[in-house]
């Protein structure tokens, strides 16, 4: 069973792990990121589950109480920090793997809680952004390291860059002496007859990258936090260097490590803010320099910190296989609940969570065919199908949007459902899984399933019988639309496992007519039961 892998800072109800314009943050997302793209399932946890807007691509995120329950079923968790103080989702762990981005906070603020983590050998592994950082644990702790380096989204970062604003500066608040600083520079640079503006940088991802393109250079005035005066490896910095700033940032550890001066970027003393100015009076009156910085900086960044290079590392350091898992396209194999499914969907998902597998699976067979199904409501079994089904496959969906009095209780009308809330629903879900939805391979009729039976031709791969739950329109759904399906065609008969004696107003495995028409359909010689799961019975048709 394909593990899940769990990313989090989350120390408790005050402090959740949702943390805005976070470095932190933005990295678990991209590995979380980078994991599903090769076909694991990986969350950022917080407290609640919820988290602020503010990242560009914000992965699945969920809450303690989740991965409690996924832990009580025996889901193989793997547990994720890059912050030792994360004591509630690291008291949820057996055993953790560790970022150790900031030396000054594990073996600083962190200190005491760095070593009791280590002598409970809760700490399984442990990785780091620098060489610096890997020093700290074999001379402390003896113990070794796994080196793995950052990367940034390249279709963001790296992708249509305009040409950059001629002395425009770019920079973020590193401390309270930052506007100081940046005074001092200012002026050592107009007294030297070189005009530059300041453009402090912050909030939203997209801001921060869009106005990162427009900087000329920037500058990095973090004079390191530890004895040895290490910073780690600034993730503020290596994306300006992406994004095609000429970087000009304090000589300390981490820095050294990706900015080689006159190279990749320039470094300076620290605390020297008229060493940062006189660089920058030197490129604006060398441009041939200051574009062969800039064009090697970006060369570097891009071969140096990108995802190609550290997904080989991130998966040895998690003891993932080395090939992909076979089935990474097929999202069914891929969810391990309902929640997920609604992460996805946007919307309530009313499937059984062992039946997901099952619409993929005989989705997945219906190669160049037609599946049918009867009963879209927010559109989960239409997401499941379109992602399990070859591109070449036609999904025909079919609800006219009329409440069903006999499906009431397992329906949450949190929201009023309509066919827009559907197909906004699907499309934003197969955006949001990389699956793509060529011209008329999914289309959703608003229309009363006997009308549209009375119009159609075409022979059926696979039928999904889930709309009018009362015997009469189960059973009318069941003798339109029977003809059209292929001899050896599959049809899902959704809500036929009622269990016996359930009261009459509960959802049991089921309800009254769709039970009532799987029962007749054991005595049907036209057809077969294939298998049943949960609230879903399988047939073929003979």
């Amino acid at each position: 069973m394909l593990p899940i892998i769990l990313f989090s800072s989350c120390e408790g109800p005050e402090r959740t792990g949702d943390y805005i314009h976070n470095g932190g943050t933005r990295g678990y997302n991209l590995w979380a990121g980078l994991l599903r793209s090769h076909g694991y399932l990986a969350y950022i946890v917080t407290y609640d589950g919820s988290h602020q807007d503010w990242l560009l691509e914000h992965q699945p995120h969920v809450s303690l109480d989740t991965v409690r329950r996924w832990k009580s079923e025996g889901q193989p968790l793997k547990f994720f920090t890059a912050w030792g103080n994360s004591g509630d989702f690291i008291g949820l762990a057996d055993k953790i793997y560790l970022l150790d981005a900031e030396v000054a906070w594990s073996f600083g603020y962190h200190k005491e809680v760095t070593e009791s983590l280590v002598e409970s050998n809760k700490i399984y592994a442990v990785a780091t952004e620098t060489r610096a950082e890997q020093a700290y644990w074999r001379g402390i702790f003896g113990r070794d390291t796994t080196l793995i380096p950052p990367f940034c989204g390249k279709e963001h970062h790296w992708s249509g860059q305009p040409l950059p604003t001629p002395g425009l500066v770019g920079c973020f608040e590193e401390g309270p002496d930052t506007k100081k600083e940046v005074d001092e520079i200012v002026t050592y640079c107009v007294d030297h007859g070189v005009n530059i503006q300041i453009a402090k940088l912050g909030g939203p991802e997209q801001d921060v990258i869009d106005r990162m393109f427009e900087c000329d250079f920037y500058i990095g005035l973090n004079p390191g936090k530890d004895a040895f005066n290490n910073e780690g490896l600034a993730r503020s910095q290596l994306e300006a260097m992406c994004a095609g700033c000429v970087v000009i940032a304090y000589d300390v550890g981490g820095n050294r490590e990706f900015i080689f001066d006159g190279y990749s970027g320039c470094l300076v003393p620290r605390y020297s803010p008229k060493s940062v100015a006189a660089r920058i009076c030197d490129l604006m009156n060398d441009s041939l320099l200051k574009e062969q910085i800039r064009t090697t900086s970006v060369d570097f960044a891009q071969r140096a910190f990108s995802a190609e290079r550290c997904w080989p590392i991130l998966r040895a350091f998690l003891e993932l296989p080395l090939t992909d898992p076979p089935d990474a396209r097929s999202i069914g194999q891929r969810f391990v609940n309902r929640e997920e499914l609604e992460l996805f969907l946007g919307g309530p998902a009313y499937v059984g969570r062992e039946e997901i597998p099952l619409y993929t699976e005989y989705a997945s067979r219906v190669e160049g065919g037609t599946i049918v199904e009867i009963g879209a409501g927010y559109g989960a079994s239409a997401l499941l199908f379109l992602a399990g089904a070859p591109l070449s496959t036609k999904v025909r969906s079919i609800d006219c949007y009329t409440p069903d009095p006999t499906a009431l209780a397992p329906r949450d009308h949190r929201q009023p459902l309509t066919a827009k809330m559907c197909v906004q629903n699907v499309v934003g879900g197969l955006e949001a899984l990389g699956t793509p939805l060529p011209d008329d391979r999914w289309y959703l009729y608003t229309d009363y399933s006997h009308n549209i039976a009375q119009r159609w031709n075409d022979p059926i791969d696979l039928l999904y019988i889930d709309g009018d739950h009362s015997y009469e329109g189960v059973r009318r759904d069941f003798d339109d639309w029977f003809p059209y399906v292929r001899p050896g065609g599959i049809i899902f008969l959704h809500d036929s496992r009622r269990e016996p004696d359930a009261p009459e107003n509960e959802f049991k495995r089921g309800w009254q007519g769709p039970t009532q028409l799987a029962q007749e359909l054991g005595e049907d010689q036209r057809v077969a039961l294939v298998e049943e799961v949960f609230s879903l019975t399988v047939w073929r048709k003979k």
